[in-house]
């Protein structure tokens, strides 16, 4: 099994700037399909180590398979990349020399009709990346009132019509009308003046997106993720980190340039603005476009 069912992005520009080698020890904090690993692995030349993590249980099931030949040096976990720290320790390892962490959702995942994550098929209200988890979309539609629904589309959804959408989603589920995902699209679309966003993107992706960010909390674990993970690199080690929403470029940006401050000198931010895909990948994998990479290293002592 060698072929990942989802390409992974940017993965020249990851390799280059994490820059393994062979002895080294890498942890790939959100191991998907294994592409990032793949390439990882390659450039150790059959020593060393690389710590895959990934809470959604399809994805750690293929990548056992997939590096089940190479299990001297890839080691898999099906956990959270905010755990990252209690999964060396597992390793008994106390520091890496590069770290990586990509907070996309993958195709698979998206196109998958019963994860939940598509508005173009009938599938349940889930999103969830970690099926363990009680939080889903459906938690949202019954338990939050109509002004912290609206809250969570404008925020997470940069979504304009946040109000008028959750006025119109709320009184749909109290009615009995939202059982799918489906249903759910098109009770935003029918929300929304005509014509609005036509011609750019599904009028539910901003509010599908927005869900999705708050079913999985991926701001406050990535929040929490940063913090730790600057603390695992040994001297001359990098963190990578790619982003494909506005808000989490942000938090990454901003939490880099804090820990350069404070760290007198300790700390060194590699990216001042951030590496986007080049116009062959966007062309070849149009969900890539919006992505972002931006690396941190702790300084040589």
């Amino acid at each position: 099994m060698t072929d990942a069912p989802h390409e992974p992005v940017m993965l020249e520009e990851v390799i280059s700037w994490l820059a393994p080698r062979p002895g080294g020890t890498y942890v790939d904090c959100t191991g998907g399909f294994g592409g990032h690993t793949e390439g990882i692995r390659q450039r150790l030349d059959g020593s060393g180590r690389i710590i895959t993590i990934d809470c959604d249980p399809a994805a750690y099931g293929y990548c056992i398979k997939r590096f089940e030949a190479y299990k001297n040096v890839v080691r898999c976990y099906n956990s959270n990349f905010v755990k990252v720290k209690e999964v060396l320790a597992a390793e008994e390892i106390t520091s890496a020399d590069g770290i990586l962490v990509d907070c996309g959702v993958s195709s698979v995942q998206i196109d998958e009709p019963a994860r939940g994550f598509s508005f173009r098929h009938a599938g349940p209200l889930d999103m969830r990346m970690d099926t363990r988890s009680s939080r889903t979309a459906e938690t949202a539609l019954r338990d939050l009132t109509e002004n912290e629904l609206a809250d969570i589309i404008f925020l997470y959804g940069d979504e304009r019509k946040s109000r008028r959408i959750a006025r119109a989603v709320k009184e749909a589920w109290r009615r009995g009308e939202i059982h799918d995902t489906l249903e759910l699209a098109e009770t935003v679309k029918r929300s929304l003046p005509r014509g609005y966003e036509h011609g750019r993107i599904h009028p539910a992706t901003r509010t599908f997106q927005a869900l999705r960010i708050w079913v999985n909390d991926e701001l406050g674990r990535l929040e929490k993720f940063l913090g730790e993970a600057v603390g695992l690199l040994r001297p001359g080690g990098r963190l990578a980190a790619i982003s494909f929403h506005s808000l989490e470029d942000r938090m990454i940006k901003h939490t880099f340039r804090k820990t350069e401050s404070e760290s007198e000198g300790g700390i060194k931010v590699l990216t001042r603005k951030p590496i986007e895909p080049s116009d062959a990948e966007a062309a070849r994998n149009p969900r890539s476009r919006s992505a972002k990479l931006r690396i941190l290293e702790r300084r040589a002592v």
